[in-house]
């Protein structure tokens, strides 16, 4: 059904200073129990062991491929320095708190293949900074299009992939939330962004990353429409409202602790 050569999937890893969590995001890929993929790790100027740890690994696995930025690029720029370098037809991303079960690679690229999904994303459940299970299982709709991606972002990016054959190749634009920009650009070209409903990966809750400040994210979604999206003050002012609500019920359902 899978082939080495064709379904080969890339999955991009950006890493700063994540020392105590990243050996436990690289054995959840290891333990998948699909085997054609590759890792491509790229340490952004980190100032603990973090590039070390990732070499330590390479070492055993020529699957893991190790990079460094050359300066502190942020998320969006490490990802794109390993999607620079991406071999894979198929695209998943992966942050270096994050956590795989180990059937995701597999069902999903069947999924994917099989519903001709030029994007697809999966259920998943959130971790303490500890790995203990907080919440029930996040749900998603079966499909997005445009306009919903607009009033919430039901994509976590650990559960995405992406297939470049309908998209052709991807880059992160260099913004915040450059995850969410992406999602959108797909699904405004009218390709189908579809949800497996299975529950395939941990999402870490780190209290006090940048992605945990309830107001850094309501600035940057508004930014977002405004830019990203050009759009106008009353249109971008209708989706931010949509959006501001449906995501602070879902905060406080599934996400339960400080982040």
């Amino acid at each position: 059904m899978f082939s080495a050569h064709t379904d080969l999937i890339s999955i991009i890893t950006p890493a700063y200073n994540s020392e105590q969590t990243l050996a436990e995001t690289i054995e959840s890929v290891l333990a998948q129990t699909y085997p054609h993929w590759e890792m491509l790790i790229v340490d952004d100027m980190s100032s603990d062991g973090t590039l070390e740890l990732a070499k330590s690994y390479s070492a055993k696995d020529e699957r893991i491929k190790v990079f460094q930025s050359a300066e502190n690029m942020g998320c969006a720029g490490a990802r794109n320095v390993a999607l620079e370098k991406a071999k894979g037809r198929f695209v998943c991303f992966l942050d270096a708190d994050d956590l795989w079960l180990e059937n995701k690679l597999e069902s999903q690229l069947g999924f994917t293949k099989t519903n001709g999904a030029a994007l697809s994303y999966s259920c998943f459940r959130c971790i303490s900074v500890d790995g203990k299970e907080v919440g029930p299982v996040v749900p998603i709709p079966e499909f997005l299009d445009y306009e919903e991606l607009l009033k919430q972002n039901r994509i976590a990016t650990l559960t995405t992939m992406v297939d470049t054959e309908q998209t052709g190749p991807i880059r992160m634009t260099m913004a915040p939330r450059d995850d969410f920009i992406l999602w959108l650009s797909i699904a405004k070209k009218g390709l189908p962004v579809m949800g497996i409903i299975q529950d395939l990966a941990r999402y870490r809750l780190v209290p006090g990353s940048v992605s945990s400040s309830k107001i850094w994210s309501a600035r940057k979604v508004w930014t977002l429409f405004r830019q990203s999206q050009d759009m106008g003050r009353m249109e971008a002012l209708y989706y931010y409202a949509q959006y501001a609500v449906r995501s602070t019920y879902k905060h406080l359902v599934y996400y339960r602790v400080s982040r």
